[in-house]
């Protein structure tokens, strides 16, 4: 990691309009066509990992400005979040990718949709019966939000350097115990030579079913940055899979006390056992990451807390709930 490039990235881009669609053999464009490949980046992929509580939430800003919202935690978070977006002058959001239909990763999307012009949506095939679900399905549906299923192969460029890659859900979807969480968009985002991986909520049954799939191309998961699969549970992130992605830096979203204890002892064990660097948004706060194609470098930023609505942000916990 390198922290050397933090002074002169502070200027943030304007987001940039989408423009056209085609696909890899089936590729969607969202912005201008991409020139080709480049060695060097023109500047930092700029990811924030949002400390939006018991939830997942990510903003991700490309080189060309391009804006994508992955998640965007709980419904109490939407108007936090819509803040947060308009003090970084963001006015449009070009893509949201929400993982699956549950509302601790969706609900805060909906008041994005509501708020600001919203251009494209990634979305799973697989359906939910929430009001939170159904709800998102009505605005982008009102806001002629143009929406794009999420099928395995499927790579969106995000302006001219960065793509993003899904690894789940395959085509027809899994026939699981836990179908909303096991066909989870799966999401590889790479700038050049840095890649980050994120997993939803996909649980053992959809994890067994990528390794099985990968298992003669692991080098398509490999990922320094990895979003950890449902808040640090202990039933998925399998050492199988971990060692497939081989992560740097493990990304875990979790509420201060949440009653469901994440992250449990078992994922910090073994993400701490393919030597993952860990944060914890309960713990540090939004995690920001600065990726210039070859390098990336971490910095926790504790203050900057998607609040619930009406209530004071949440104090941070102790460094040892994240494993330190």
């Amino acid at each position: 990691m390198d922290s050397s490039r933090r002074g002169r990235l502070s200027l943030l881009l304007r987001p940039r309009v989408v423009l056209a669609a085609a696909w890899l053999v089936v590729a969607i464009a969202a912005c201008a066509p991409p020139s080709p490949p480049a060695t060097e980046a023109p500047g930092p992929l700029r990811l924030y990992f949002l400390n939006v509580g018991q939830g997942d939430g990510a903003l991700l800003i490309t080189p060309d400005g391009v804006t994508v919202l992955v998640d965007g935690g709980d419904t109490n978070r939407g108007t936090g979040l819509v803040a947060w977006l308009q003090s970084l002058g963001i006015a449009k959001v070009d893509w949201i990718m929400p993982s699956h239909p549950h509302a601790d990763h969706i609900g805060g999307l909906n008041a994005v949709l509501d708020a600001l012009p919203v251009g494209n949506a990634l979305v799973s095939p697989q359906e939910g019966p929430s009001a939170t679900y159904g709800r998102q399905m009505a605005l982008l549906a009102a806001k002629q939000v143009r929406t794009v299923p999420a099928e395995e192969g499927l790579a969106i460029p995000l302006g001219t350097q960065v793509t993003a890659t899904v690894l789940n859900p395959p085509r027809g979807l899994l026939a699981t115990s836990e179908p909303e969480e096991d066909n989870s968009v799966v999401l590889r985002v790479c700038l050049l030579a840095v890649c980050a991986l994120f997993t939803g909520d996909i649980g053992d049954q959809g994890e067994r079913a990528l390794v099985a799939r990968y298992r003669d191309e692991p080098g398509q998961l490999r990922s320094q940055i990895l979003k950890v699969s449902h808040h640090g549970s202990a039933e998925p992130n399998l050492p199988e899979l971990l060692g497939f992605i081989a992560p740097e830096v493990a990304l875990i979203g979790a509420g201060a006390g949440n009653r469901f204890g994440h992250p449990t002892p078992t994922a910090l064990a073994r993400l701490a056992g393919v030597g993952a660097t860990i944060y914890c948004t309960h713990v540090d706060g939004t995690v920001l990451l600065l990726i210039d194609g070859a390098r990336y470098s971490v910095e926790p930023l504790p203050q900057a807390v998607i609040p619930a609505g009406g209530r004071q942000p949440e104090p941070l916990a102790p460094p040892e709930q994240c494993g330190r």
